[in-house]
């Protein structure tokens, strides 16, 4: 509708300045109207544009600056005619330069410019003037009607991606750290201020060394507190003793009654309690000052420094963490689920140094861990026979594993994960792009596990198969498509 009016405006203009401009201004104007034609069937598409626009405002200049309207009607009636040609080239060379140029990479323009119901008699006229051989920059498709354009589908593009074999190497690298075999967290069993702290990270001690120490005055009062109550339970032990002796020998001489002498046996019985919980109050007084200092309990080094002199600390926290002087080391790292089947312990593996010292060395697998730890793999341990003097606990390495065959003999396929869905029955689906119709089909796949984005095929696909990979909930088995990057599409989307 647009272009239909946009179309009758230039004609109607041209005609209306051929009958006010009279002679010279419309034989001027069709002068550079030529010009403009000519240029744009010799393919200077932008000088045919400039030329179309120059012709417009060069006539309407030349209108009302010569114009008269005291001509004979002979000749005004001939100048409307030639106005009116003039409209109908300038409308003709317009929509061959605009379907030809400017609207070339915007196929939508073009749509709407093709459906106008002037662009019919306009691309006849146009195929006849300037054939298309004969013209680059002017074009003059055919046109389209409501009808056609409704009952063609847009053709969507694609991200798609090759279906290829797994990369399954040799070797696999992977992160991993060190840290020393025997390792051993130190806590004080009592609780109290921290006095002193006699060792810092990295430094060696010798067993028996005291590590650290905390403030005495509370558990010496204690133990003096207990010492007291010993010497006052002793006292009265001994004097229940005494009685006990002289009511026996009493009773025996019958001068007392018997149940004097048991009453006396009681009483020696409840002195003799006494006095031992108090003995052994003395040695739970006597171990909780002794626990008030942190010893060595074997040649090492600090591993990590928990505390600071003034802290208190509560009994069971950690103060310190100290490892084994000639322990070891041994590395730790983490294993995704695939390479599980394929490492073996007892092998042995090369290990980097990742401080910038390049440092390598072997370390053996010795252990693999029973149960996946959340969704990073599982973990593994390697020991490190003969330990460089450069290792430190905390040291970051590069393993490579050698990676030995799978058991079954399995090869898998890999493609993106996110070109997996589930399918209806509980299992996994890919959308396969048929190379001779470029239609999608469904294929159900046996999904063996996931690696560093891809999912691994066992069964489904073939390699060199195609796979749309993006945009799978707006997609459907039997949906024609355009792959992104191959060929012309009418729609890049």
């Amino acid at each position: 509708m647009l272009f239909d009016l946009a179309f009758a405006f230039i004609v109607t203009i041209a005609a209306l300045l051929g009958l006010r401009g009279g002679v010279l201004p419309t034989l001027v104007a069709a002068g550079v109207l030529s010009l403009a034609a000519i240029a744009g069937i010799a393919a200077h598409a932008w000088l045919a544009l400039a030329g179309l626009g120059a012709w417009l405002a060069l006539f309407a200049v030349l209108t009302l600056a010569l114009g008269s309207a005291d001509q004979r009607l002979t000749v005004r009636f001939g100048m409307l005619g030639l106005g009116l040609v003039q409209g109908v080239v300038a409308v003709v060379l317009l929509a061959g330069l605009l379907l030809g140029t400017v609207y070339r990479e915007t196929p939508a323009a073009a749509e709407k410019l093709r459906l106008a119901t002037l662009y019919a008699p306009v691309a006849a006229l146009g195929s006849r003037v300037a054939p298309e051989e004969q013209s680059v920059a002017l074009a003059f498709p055919t046109p389209v009607d409501d009808v056609e354009l409704a009952n063609e589908t847009p053709v969507p593009t694609i991200d798609w991606a090759d279906v290829r074999p797994f990369n399954d190497d040799a070797i696999r690298a992977l992160p991993g750290e060190i840290r020393a075999i025997d390792r051993t967290p130190l806590a004080f069993e009592v609780e109290g201020r921290v006095t002193e702290v006699n060792v810092d990270i990295g430094e060696h001690f010798e067993e028996g060394d005291t590590l650290a120490q905390l403030d005495t005055y509370q558990l010496e009062i204690a133990l003096q507190e207990r010492r007291a109550a010993l010497i006052e339970a002793e006292a009265r032990f001994e004097e229940a003793q005494q009685e006990y002796e002289r009511q026996s020998a009493l009773f025996e001489r019958d001068v007392v009654a018997e149940t004097i002498a048991e009453t006396a046996l009681a009483s020696l019985d409840a002195a003799r309690s006494r006095y031992e919980i108090a003995l052994r109050g003395i040695e739970t007084a006597e171990d909780r000052l002794e626990d008030a200092t942190l010893r060595a309990p074997y040649d090492g080094s600090v591993a990590t420094r928990l505390i600071e002199p003034a802290q208190t600390i509560s009994a069971g926290a950690p103060a310190l963490e100290i490892q084994s002087n000639g322990g070891g080391f041994e590395i730790t790292a983490t294993i995704p689920d695939t390479l599980v089947s394929q490492l073996q312990v007892g092998t042995s593996h090369e290990v980097t140094l990742l401080d910038g010292s390049d440092i390598t060395f072997s370390a053996e697998l010795r252990d693999i861990g029973s149960r996946a730890t959340s969704t990073s793999g599982f973990p593994v341990t390697l020991r490190i026979p003969s330990p460089n003097d450069a290792l430190r606990a905390g040291m970051s390495v590069e393993i490579a594993f050698r990676l030995s065959s799978n058991e079954t003999g399995a090869s898998f396929l890999a493609v993106p994960v996110n070109a997996i869905w589930s399918n209806d029955d509980g299992g996994f689906s890919v959308f396969r792009i048929d190379p001779e119709t470029s239609t999608l089909v469904g294929n159900e796949i046996t999904l063996a596990g996931t690696e560093a984005g891809l999912a691994l095929v066992a069964d489904g696909l073939s390699e060199g198969d195609i796979v749309a990979t993006r945009g799978i909930p707006f997609l459907d088995d039997g949906m024609a498509v355009h792959l992104r990057g191959t060929g012309v599409a009418r729609y890049d989307d």
